[in-house]
């Protein structure tokens, strides 16, 4: 699994929505234990520092990977959400402590021998895909620990998941996602997808272990590559070649970004 670590120097998950409110709250990510680094992107910590005055809806954008949350006031309710095409919104309190794991693609069903695409568009209670972590997040994870301590806590977690088990996956997907990242998504599955699997095979390894086709992961970090070098206020704008970012024309990417943010550019600016 160490060729994923490669990964990570060309793309990396952004969620938007945690920079809208930088007065009420904090979001950081911390990286885990380096013997994790094939396995997990990074955690990630997002709470209020002050009240919000009348909550927020937080806006989720799709990121290609599978992630792990919970609340630190409610650890016995973790949740875990799959592969994502489009955006969804969740209303947070007032005040809130989210502590999450965001996994390298391919890796939960690896871990837990699940089909990705049982997860996809979906939110699922951690108990019911992966009773083991459910268990450990409730037993052992609480508001009275301090961020360092609950990652040291679950860098053993996953540490003892990862040691004890000897993965086996086929490392032309591992290429396949890697070509994807370095081009931004932006590329021709047919012409440019040569790794040696056929495109059938190729569908059926992203669909378990991703949760959707080539196409769509495609998509989806054209779209986070997208977000993560443009301010909203410059696609708004639309101060950009859409043609770089593989979009055909203006309604072209206006259609995705809708479906994948949620609003219009000019609606999320």
């Amino acid at each position: 699994m160490n060729k994923t670590t490669d990964i990570r120097k060309v793309f990396m998950p952004f969620q938007p929505a945690t920079r809208f409110e930088p007065e009420f709250t904090l979001y950081k990510e911390h990286l885990p234990d380096s013997r994790l680094a094939p396995y997990i992107y990074y955690y990630w910590e997002f709470k209020t520092i002050k009240p919000l005055l009348n909550g927020l809806e937080y806006r989720v954008v799709p990121n290609g990977c599978i992630d792990i949350y919970f609340e630190l006031q409610q650890p016995s309710k973790s949740i875990v959400t799959g592969f994502s095409d489009k955006s969804s919104s969740v209303t947070l309190q007032n005040e809130f402590h989210y502590f999450g794991i965001c996994f390298m693609p391919s890796v939960f069903p690896l871990i837990y021998n699940i089909n990705a695409t049982e997860l996809t568009n979906r939110y699922f209670d951690l108990d019911l895909v992966a009773p083991n972590t459910a268990n450990f997040i409730t037993n052992e994870l609480d508001t009275e620990l301090s961020p360092s301590r609950i990652i040291h806590s679950l860098n053993t977690h996953f540490l003892n998941l990862t040691n004890s088990k000897a993965f086996r996956i086929d490392y032309r997907l591992i290429d396949a996602i890697d070509l994807i990242f370095k081009t931004g998504g932006n590329l021709s599955l047919d012409a440019d997808l040569k790794t040696g699997l056929s495109q059938r095979q190729l569908r059926r390894l992203f669909n378990f272990y991703i949760g959707n086709n080539p196409k769509t992961f495609c998509k989806v970090v054209r779209f986070q590559s997208f977000l993560q070098k443009n301010t909203i206020l410059k696609v708004a704008a639309s101060n950009f070649d859409y043609l770089d970012y593989g979009y055909y024309d203006q309604s072209h990417f206006i259609k995705e970004f809708k479906t994948l943010f949620g609003k219009t550019p000019r609606q999320a600016y």
